[in-house]
């Protein structure tokens, strides 16, 4: 069974794609504490001082929030490992929601290699292998080297699984 793991640069390049959107939470959220804590100083005549220290704690806290989600997505992707077998694919990972996905070389519709603008400038690549199932499998923040492998892997093993079934009459 060969093992192949996410990518170390995908790992730093997709966190990095979320900072802009937290850093939109962080202060879409601050600002929402702002206005709420300046309907109730308007209420109850309060210092405006009260109003920025109301501001500033809730700054900190979404900071905390957001620096702790971003070291979960760090160890979420350190966390998968995609695995090729005799007979079976499959991923494994997650911390608080373990998933283990695995299907047949036989029940593979298609493989697809999909790489967007910055994965191809970087070097990244994604597969998607395709089942007649509800569920897909996605090879996600490989080496391109390694994701032609792969595909090449299980296009492989899937062809002898098809020169298998020629052997058989069917009526």
């Amino acid at each position: 069974m060969k093992t192949y793991k996410v990518s170390r640069n995908f790992i730093i390049i997709a966190t990095i794609k979320k900072i802009p959107l937290l850093l939109m939470f962080i202060l879409i959220m601050s600002g929402a504490v702002v206005l709420f804590i300046g309907a109730i100083n308007v209420v109850t005549q309060r210092n405006s001082f009260i109003e920025f220290s109301y501001f500033l704690i809730s700054l900190i806290i979404l900071t905390i929030i957001g620096i702790g989600n971003i070291i979960y997505n760090i160890n979420l992707y350190k966390s998968y490992s995609f695995y090729i077998g005799e007979d079976k694919i499959g991923l494994v990972g997650g911390i608080l929601k373990k998933v283990e996905m695995t299907t047949d070389y036989g029940k593979i519709a298609q493989i697809a290699i999909i790489q967007g603008v910055f994965e191809r400038w970087l070097g990244f690549a994604n597969i998607y292998i395709q089942t007649p199932g509800l569920y897909n499998i996605i090879f996600f923040g490989l080496n391109e080297a390694n994701a032609n492998e792969i595909r090449d892997l299980i296009l492989s093993k899937r062809n002898i699984d098809i020169v298998n079934l020629s052997r058989f009459k069917f009526n």
